[in-house]
């Protein structure tokens, strides 16, 4: 990623939301909070997704939960992990009360992967029960289809054997489902599903299988970066500062 070509975006960023009509001004914000954290100003680009929302609740009547799943990535990569990890169970607990309508086409299932990957990380159960629930709830709906619903079948493995027959196949649109097959995103998609794998891999200890998962994930980032781009990234920097850290052999 070039961070000096998103950090010399960012003042004609900040004309722009000036700029902006109110009925657009959401999307001014997001964009900014996103060259925000493509240059690592993670509280920068917290307070302007914050913005977003505001803005975005003056002009209708709910709140995009993409929104809490992008506030909590910045959180998550500013260090604030506990914080992070409340943003995301504020967004599924909104959608099961249905105090919030809309999330994504498959009816929610990034915000749950996203609680899933945050509860696996930070050991909490509780978490991790609420994240499987909503997505076992979204399984049985037709829109599980729909991206990004496939991603939904990796937090139902059980199994080390069962994620081992998984890693050993093709990663093509006859395994990840029509979805991908018109999909002109494709390579986004396969970010998140290769991110997602390696989060699997880290729940049951498959500590080099995940490395790998992250890194070609964050090879897959292009001119479309989701918050799973930017997650894989700081577990690859979390890994590289602990190994730095391990003690030397004598």
């Amino acid at each position: 990623m070039d961070r000096d070509k998103y950090a010399r975006l960012i003042p004609g960023l900040s004309h722009g939301i000036q700029a902006a009509q109110a009925h657009n001004r959401h999307i001014a914000y997001g964009q900014r909070a996103l060259a925000y954290l493509c240059t690592e100003r993670w509280h920068d680009a917290e307070t302007d997704y914050r913005s977003a929302q505001r803005c975005y609740e003056n002009v209708t009547d709910g709140v995009p939960t993409s929104f809490f799943g992008e506030i909590g990535t910045a959180l998550w990569r500013a260090g604030e992990k506990d914080r992070a990890l409340e943003m995301w169970k504020a967004a599924v607990e909104a959608l099961i009360d249905g105090s919030q309508q809309y999330a994504d086409a498959a009816g929610g299932v990034g915000p749950g992967m996203l609680l899933w990957y945050g509860s696996i990380r930070m050991n909490d159960a509780n978490a991790q029960a609420l994240a499987r629930k909503h997505l076992k709830r979204l399984s049985r709906k037709k829109s599980i289809s729909s991206w990004p619903g496939p991603l939904a079948r990796l937090a139902e493995l059980t199994s080390t054997e069962e994620l081992l027959a998984e890693l050993g196949v093709a990663l093509d649109a006859d395994h990840l489902g029509e979805a991908f097959r018109t999909s002109a995103t494709f390579d986004t998609r396969l970010l998140q599903y290769r991110f997602y794998r390696g989060v699997c891999c880290q729940e049951f200890g498959l500590h080099r299988h995940a490395r790998l998962e992250y890194s070609e994930a964050v090879k897959l980032g292009g001119t479309v970066l989701p918050n799973e781009w930017f997650l894989a990234e700081g577990e690859l920097l979390e890994k590289k500062s602990d190994d730095a850290n391990a003690p030397q052999p004598v």
